[in-house]
């Protein structure tokens, strides 16, 4: 995974590459392994996302929700909605949740992996605090690659 320079068009198409390659490098402590995607209000990601799983599948369910939901059992949730992702930071304190979204704060909020936009770039940024705290290991190919790395 790199920073990759796209038309803004494309940036479904790329943040779907990255939220299929997160399970790789991305782990929840203990046994269990990453099935399920949950994409809340971002249709142009959730039909590039399945579009991906069809060719290679990665997870057993991606589900679009049209908001937050914390009683569905979902491994990764991405949201590109700042508000949307500011309440799942404050009320998902269950541990191997994945908290991905978009917007430029986010992981200095608490939120786990940050795809951010900026000068038609799509960039990773990582909180280690949040993802020791959600008890998730993250390989150092992941940290390496990242644009911004909080601790």
């Amino acid at each position: 995974m790199h920073a990759y320079a796209v038309e803004p068009e494309d940036h479904a198409a790329i943040k779907a590459g990255i939220l299929t390659e997160i399970p790789r490098y991305a782990v929840a402590s203990g046994p269990k392994k990453v099935t399920k995607l949950c994409i809340i209000g971002d249709k142009d990601v959730w039909h590039a996302v399945q579009k991906q799983n069809q060719k290679k599948t990665i997870f057993s369910d991606v589900e679009f929700l049209d908001e937050a939901s914390p009683d569905k059992k979902c491994d990764i949730i991405y949201t590109s909605n700042q508000r949307t992702a500011r309440k799942l930071i404050v009320s998902m304190d269950v541990p191997g949740v994945i908290l991905v979204s978009t917007y430029a704060s986010f992981v200095d909020e608490g939120g786990l992996i940050g795809l951010v936009e900026k000068n038609g770039l799509v960039t990773l940024e990582l909180n280690l605090s949040s993802a020791a705290d959600r008890k998730i290991t993250l390989s150092p190919d992941l940290i390496e690659i990242s644009k911004r790395v909080v601790q």
